[in-house]
C-alpha cells in the first residue's frame, strides 16, 4: 500500500512539475487522494488562484492528516483510508481522462 502511495504522489508531484511552468498564473485545484486497500479515489477540495496559495493549504492539509493518524491506533488504521492532497494546476484531472 505504502508503494503505491509513493507512486501515485510521484506521479502527481511530476505533473505539477511539468505544468508549473505552463501554468504558474492560472487556477489551482487542491486535490484528496484516498487509499483504501488497493481502491484509490481523487477529489476536489477546495480552488486557489495561484500555487502559493495552494501549496500552503496542501501542507496544512497533509500536516494535519498525519497527525490524526499518529493518534489513531495502529489497529484502527488499517480500517481507516489513509489520505494525501496535492496541489494540480485546473488543467490537470489525477482521474485521468473522462470517458464518452
Amino acid at each position: 500500500m505504502r508503494t503505491a502511495r509513493r507512486a501515485s504522489l510521484l506521479l502527481a508531484l511530476s505533473l505539477l512539475a511539468s505544468a508549473a511552468t505552463a501554468s504558474a498564473e492560472g487556477a489551482w485545484v487542491l486535490w484528496r487522494q484516498s487509499i483504501s486497500g488497493p481502491e484509490e479515489s481523487w477529489f476536489p477540495q477546495e480552488a486557489h488562484t495561484n500555487v502559493s496559495e495552494c501549496m500552503a493549504g496542501e501542507a496544512v492539509q497533509n500536516r494535519a492528516e498525519e497527525r490524526i493518524r499518529g493518534q489513531t491506533p495502529p489497529a484502527e488504521r488499517q480500517m481507516r483510508p489513509a489520505f494525501s492532497y496535492v496541489c494540480l494546476p485546473d488543467t490537470v484531472d489525477p482521474r485521468g481522462p473522462k470517458s464518452k
